[in-house]
């Protein structure tokens, strides 16, 4: 073997990955990596002074990051800020910065495998230890850099014993959604589902997300709500509405007064809820942003309205397109223990039948596949109703779940002038099955 042969590295990767994070600070919280993982010792300083800046919560950028490393005397060593102005004009898009940092951490576990190596040859002519002490100290050496805690790792004993010290000590409470019978049938999200609401045009999926949102921020739960097609006037006409006694007819058509609202907006306007509105955002920019909230502690529970309009790009089929978005929110909430609710619009069909099969979830069974809890929200008219044109009843069925063998479906009192869902829901039935 040559030994002179230089290490694994990859110079461009490691550019990338700091040129990215320059032209997009949010970059920094889509990789997992540590300053030693980078081989040039100038991009080791460079990163480490990023990690400082994203600790502190400062901005990122060539300003912020050649005053700091100019206040700890390594501007000269890294090259300047020319060097800093080269790196972001390296890449044109922070769209793969994860895909380069795979390549540098495959190319850093490459060199820790050979320095493990190199220390068990070196042990090969220690005669204390047997032949089995060494091939034991290479092997763990090489399972522990392979693993480097990019998973959880837990082994009996201590897995269980550690579940029984901490199985009577209090939970954290559950976030409720404000909704009774649904709260008692699932008990609440506890940090790491991933939720849907099925529903068709038109039926009141946005209504439904925007009441939970407003119950889940009234009890102080911080909520990060991205809103897809509707925008943030549109969306304040029905806050305000659902939280005050207003007519939301009446709101949209500026037919209440600055002087009836401004109870309501008082109260309003110190719940802890954040709204997102844009257009074209993909859910690596809704990752992202939740990252980022995550370290100021501004996020417990995650909504977007809805699924189907995220513009995650793919050259597969839209079934796997949406499969793989659903798949990377599921990830995050596991990893990051926040819950993620999002809408998904099913065909005309099924939300006139009132019955949800998977394959009705527009476009992609494989959303209802990860979810943890798929809720179903469709209007079905009372058959014994004498009353011509009495408005359908809102029904929500609970479709699956993976915290409760009960498939119950329950009638919303929903109030149509200000969009509010009633406390209370009358459980109709129990249903047997699942998705």
């Amino acid at each position: 073997m040559d030994i002179e042969k230089i290490p694994p590295q990859n110079l461009e990767a490691e550019m990338s990955v700091l040129g990215s994070i320059l032209i997009d600070k949010d970059s920094v919280y889509k990789i997992k990596l540590s300053p030693e993982m980078f081989y040039f010792s100038k991009h080791q300083t460079i990163f480490s002074a990023i990690l400082e800046l994203k600790e502190s919560n400062d901005p990122i950028d060539i300003v912020t990051l050649s005053n700091l490393l100019e206040e700890k005397n390594s501007l000269e060593q890294i090259g300047k800020r020319s060097y800093l102005a080269k790196l972001a004009s390296t890449v044109v898009s922070s769209s793969h910065v994860e895909k380069y940092s795979d390549i540098i951490f495959e190319k850093f576990q490459r060199r820790k495998m050979m320095e493990q190596m190199e220390n068990g040859m070196k042990s090969l002519y220690d005669e204390e230890k047997s032949n089995e002490e060494v091939l034991n100290s290479i092997k763990k050496g090489i399972v522990d850099i392979k693993s480097n805690n990019k998973y959880l790792v837990e082994e009996n004993p201590n897995m269980i014993l550690d579940w029984y010290e901490n199985y009577d000590k209090q939970l954290a409470p559950a976030i409720k959604t404000g909704i009774t019978g649904l709260d008692q049938a699932f008990g609440g999200f506890t940090g790491t589902e991933f939720a849907l609401i099925l529903a068709g045009t038109n039926v009141g999926k946005t209504s439904l997300l925007l009441n939970m949102a407003l119950n889940m921020a009234k009890n102080g739960i911080k909520v990060l709500f991205f809103s897809l097609e509707m925008s943030s006037d549109q969306l304040n006409n029905k806050l305000i509405a659902m939280s005050g006694d207003h007519s939301a007819f009446d709101i949209k058509n500026k037919m209440v007064t600055k002087g009836e609202l401004k109870g309501t907006v008082e109260e309003f306007k110190d719940y802890p809820l954040t709204i997102i509105h844009r257009g074209a955002i993909t859910s690596n920019d809704v990752i992202s942003e939740a990252y980022t909230r995550k370290m100021q502690d501004k996020v417990d529970i995650v909504m977007v309205d809805y699924i189907q309009r995220l513009t995650d790009q793919s050259k597969e089929s839209e079934t796997l397109r949406m499969g793989n978005i659903a798949r990377n929110l599921k990830n995050f909430a596991l990893t990051n223990n926040i819950p993620v609710i999002t809408p998904a619009q099913v065909d005309k069909a099924s939300s006139k039948s009132g019955k949800i099969e998977v394959e009705n979830v527009a476009w992609a069974k494989a959303l209802a596949d990860e979810a943890d809890l798929a809720l179903y929200l469709y209007e079905k008219k009372n058959q014994s109703s004498i009353i011509e044109d009495e408005e359908p009843a809102l029904h929500l069925k609970i479709v699956k779940s993976r915290e409760s063998g009960k498939y119950q479906d329950f009638i919303i009192d929903f109030n149509r002038t200000n969009l509010r869902m009633v406390d209370g829901t009358q459980e109709i039935k129990n249903l047997v099955g699942n998705l």
